[in-house]
Order: structure tokens, then C-alpha cells, then sequence
């Protein structure tokens, strides 16, 4: 589906506006910085809100982490809604956007979970597309791309 240059790469879903969803997708990281998946996606196509969930290599090693960027009257803010370290950085990862709690996996073993504490307020994505994140080094993939509804 996607393969990581040195720039940040997206790919969305179209025509898809579910509130509870699982997507997955096989990803592997090899050298990348960040590799992930994002859920709820809604709003301006260019400067869309959504969740994700992703990796991120460090210099001490690998982040899990659960984002929600948000956009309102053309501001972005990003909250950190969740992270660990793990040593995962290749495999089935899953995403799960279920009302207000997040889940993150790898090969089905959970590694992050989240709940988003304003979930049903205005302006925060209830519901919306899917897609990939990739930023990186050419090789990492992401590849067998999977919707489904929870």
C-alpha cells in the first residue's frame, strides 16, 4: 500500500465515516522513524482531524503512542493521549477506535491503551475515514490495509 521515502506519507480510505472501528495492517519499520495507523478521520482533506496510532523509533529505542490532532477554525493541536516502549517494530498492527477508548496492537498482543477524556465534546472527531502514516527511510512498508467495523 504505502513504502516510506524520507517525507511524511498519508493514504486515506474515502467514503467511510464509522464512529467504532478496528483498522490493521502489516507494517514493518525497518529504519523508519514512524509508522502507524490513523482512525477517525474528518474534516478539510488537506488539513484533516484523526487519531493515531503508531511507532515511533527513538535513540533510546521504540515508542507506542496514541495521538488526537484536532483542527478547529483552521488551528491543529495535538494531545498525547497515550505512550510505551516496546520492542515490536514489524507485523499485524491493529488500531482500534471503540467510543472513547484506543487501542494499539501488534501481532495481537496489546500494546497501548487510551482513553480519549473528551470524548462526545464538540469539535473532537467522533467518527470518520481511515488510513496509513509512513515517515521515513525508503524500505519501511505498510501493506495488506484492513477496515473493520467493532
Amino acid at each position: 500500500l504505502t513504502q516510506g521515502t524520507t517525507a511524511l506519507e498519508t493514504a486515506v480510505v474515502n467514503d467511510i465515516n464509522t464512529a467504532n472501528l478496528r483498522v490493521q495492517a502489516e507494517i514493518n519499520m525497518v529504519s523508519s522513524k514512524q509508522v502507524g495507523l490513523l482512525t477517525r478521520v474528518s474534516g478539510d482533506a488537506a488539513d484533516p482531524s484523526f487519531y493515531l496510532g503508531y511507532l515511533l523509533r527513538t535513540s533510546n529505542g521504540i515508542r507506542a503512542e496514541i495521538w488526537r490532532k484536532q483542527v478547529t477554525e483552521a488551528v491543529a493541536s495535538w494531545k498525547l493521549l497515550g505512550y510505551t516502549t516496546t520492542t515490536k517494530d514489524s507485523g499485524l498492527m491493529s488500531f482500534d477506535a471503540q467510543n472513547g477508548t484506543f487501542t494499539l496492537s501488534i501481532d495481537g498482543e496489546q500494546l497501548l491503551s487510551a482513553n480519549e477524556p473528551l470524548f462526545g465534546e464538540a469539535d473532537i472527531p467522533q467518527s470518520g475515514s481511515a488510513g496509513t502514516w509512513l515517515k521515513g527511510i525508503l524500505g519501511s512498508s505498510v501493506d495488506d490495509f484492513a477496515i473493520y467495523s467493532i
